[in-house]
């Protein structure tokens, strides 16, 4: 059933203003018509079902973390494969040369020539802000004459004007972007994380709003040594994908990366597990430092250690107590260490002087 209105009251101090919007439509379902309609399965743009088509995506990480170059090499897959998709990227970083290099070698990578997509990938390198007015209407204007299936906004601090941390700020961007992409659009958005702790990983940088907007969500976190963890945060009606540890590597000749999977799911926890590894066992090294002093208290052997730790010390010395390598003697109220010989019996001794 379908809704018409004929406007909405504003009312803004003691004002009450009359919106009247073009036409105003909303449309409710009743529960049969829910029950009998078939609904679609969500459709994806690329081969590992991360982006929706339809759909808004956000995709976040460090920096270092490979998320635009996997942005642009979907967004090249995308329009490569399927004559019906165009895309507009806006590139908010980097020049036009370089991103010409880093485009014709992910297109290489793909197996094809960056030229051969002609008008169908269009990249636009000047910055404007998204949830101003002016710079609304300019991607309106490039959404209306590019026509793209997809847009790449990249980053989203080069077309936001406003405090990522605010959320009326963040909806106001984010409701520009639902108006421009209609529901023909994936729009994707790359976004920084912000700096998280052990007990605090961490997430999208700013308002809870960023990832409430979207219909699929992507984390890259990386591990070192070329390695990334890619996780499947969020996906709107459909299921999620594992985990996926990816490894890239360079390929100077063709400005690009390779990427390998290493593991998904319960194996990505094997790899990053850190084997543990065994303390140093310093129990030689304490017997040999009272060897030569002799016989010491504890302050003079943890002096001849280079201040070793009580944490080390302490433990050590109950150990080689308890092997009989050592023996513990009281004298003059003061308590000294002694290398114990093989065949001695414990007994008195004289203090150091």
């Amino acid at each position: 059933m379908v809704h018409s209105s004929s406007g909405v009251k504003l009312y803004m101090g003691d004002v009450v203003t009359l919106v009247k919007p073009t036409q105003m439509q909303v449309r409710t379902w009743t529960a049969e018509e829910l029950s009998d309609t078939t609904f679609p399965e969500t459709q994806v743009l690329d081969s590992l079902a991360y982006l929706p088509f339809p759909g808004r995506i956000l995709i976040w990480g460090q920096e270092g973390s490979f998320k635009t170059w996997w942005a642009l090499r979907s967004v090249l897959a995308a329009v490569g494969s399927n004559q019906a998709h165009r895309a507009l990227i806006l590139a908010g970083e980097g020049s036009e040369a370089s991103m010409k290099e880093r485009l014709s070698g992910i297109a290489k990578g793909l197996g094809m020539y960056l030229r051969t997509l002609g008008d169908r990938l269009q990249i636009c390198f000047d910055q404007f802000w998204i949830d101003q007015p002016q710079g609304a209407e300019v991607l309106r204007t490039l959404v209306k004459e590019v026509k793209p299936t997809i847009l790449d906004v990249d980053p989203l601090t080069c077309y936001f004007s406003g405090d990522e941390n605010k959320i009326a700020e963040v909806k106001l961007f984010l409701s520009r972007m639902n108006e421009i992409i209609g529901k023909g659009i994936s729009g994707i958005v790359v976004h920084h994380a912000n700096k998280g702790t052990k007990e605090n990983p961490s997430s999208p940088r700013g308002s809870t709003a960023f990832p409430a907007w979207t219909d699929s969500m992507l984390e890259f976190q990386p591990k070192g040594d070329d390695k990334t963890l890619i996780i499947h945060r969020k996906m709107r009606d459909r299921k999620k994908n594992p985990p996926r540890l990816y490894r890239f590597s360079e390929n100077p000749e063709m400005y690009s990366y390779e990427f390998e999977l290493l593991a998904e799911g319960a194996g990505v926890d094997v790899i990053l597990a850190k084997p543990k590894v065994a303390p140093k066992d310093w129990t030689g090294e304490i017997l040999a430092a009272i060897a030569t002093l002799g016989s010491c208290s504890y302050k003079q052997l943890q002096t001849h250690l280079n201040n070793m730790s009580g944490k080390i010390l302490a433990p050590a010395l109950q150990v080689l107590q308890a092997s009989g390598r050592i023996e513990r003697y009281v004298s003059n109220r003061y308590t000294y260490y002694r290398v114990r010989p093989a065949s001695a019996a414990p007994s008195p001794a004289t203090p150091p002087p």
